[in-house]
C-alpha cells in the first residue's frame, strides 16, 4: 500500500513544472510550492512565513553574487584590454 501511495506522490511530484515558485490559494489562505524532483524529490510547501523567509534568503543571496561579481571586476587586469577608445 504505503509503495502505491509513493507511486502517485512521484506522479503528482513530476506533473509541477520543476524549480519554480508558484502560489495556490487553499482554503481562503495563499500557499507557496516548489516541487524538487531531482534534488531532493519532494515538493516543499509554506505559507506568508516561510514566503517572506524565501526572499530573505534570495535577497542575501543575490547581494552576495553581486559583492562577488564586484571583488571580481576590481581584480582584473585592465590594462590587458588596452587603452581606452573613446
Amino acid at each position: 500500500m504505503a509503495a502505491r501511495g509513493h507511486g502517485r506522490r512521484q506522479q503528482r511530484l513530476a506533473a509541477r513544472p520543476p524549480y519554480r515558485l508558484e502560489s495556490h490559494a487553499r482554503d481562503g489562505k495563499v500557499v507557496y510550492t516548489y516541487a524538487d524532483a531531482d534534488g531532493c524529490k519532494c515538493l516543499y510547501v509554506g505559507g506568508p512565513k516561510e514566503y517572506s523567509e524565501y526572499e530573505h534568503l534570495r535577497l542575501l543571496r543575490q547581494i552576495a553574487a553581486d559583492e562577488a561579481w564586484g571583488a571580481h571586476v576590481a581584480d582584473m587586469d585592465w590594462d590587458l584590454w588596452g587603452s581606452a577608445w573613446w
